[in-house]
């Protein structure tokens, strides 16, 4: 925070967020496939009880992405693997990502 400006409800929604997930997110890769759905689901619970309690309406989860807001470039459809919390059916072949045309304001479908 910089000068006399107090932060937004967001603002510390997101630092607490930023901090629950900091000591969880690493654990992810000892779990199996079950446990991991679960670990998901775990993570999209905190947060939206982090936010009610900051008073922070949640954005819906964009389906095509599962809200990381990036695709696989060659197969769209599917939440690039690289991107944090991409979930169980996120694309691992390799591939790079993109912006989601969906939900990222950087993607160029979704500018027009």
């Amino acid at each position: 925070m910089t000068g006399d400006h107090a932060k937004t409800p967001a603002d510390a929604a997101a630092d607490e967020i930023a901090a629950r997930l900091f000591v969880f997110w690493p654990l992810r890769e000892l779990l199996n496939e079950e446990e991991q759905d679960s670990f998901h689901g775990s993570i999209q619970t905190t947060v939206a009880a982090v936010l009610e309690g900051y008073a922070v309406t949640p954005k819906p989860i964009c389906k095509t992405c599962n809200s990381t807001e990036w695709v696989c470039e060659s197969h769209p459809t599917k939440p690039w693997g690289d991107a944090i919390n991409a979930g169980p059916n996120a694309c691992h072949c390799g591939g790079a990502g993109k912006p989601c045309p969906e939900c990222n304001p950087l993607s160029k479908e979704r500018r027009g």
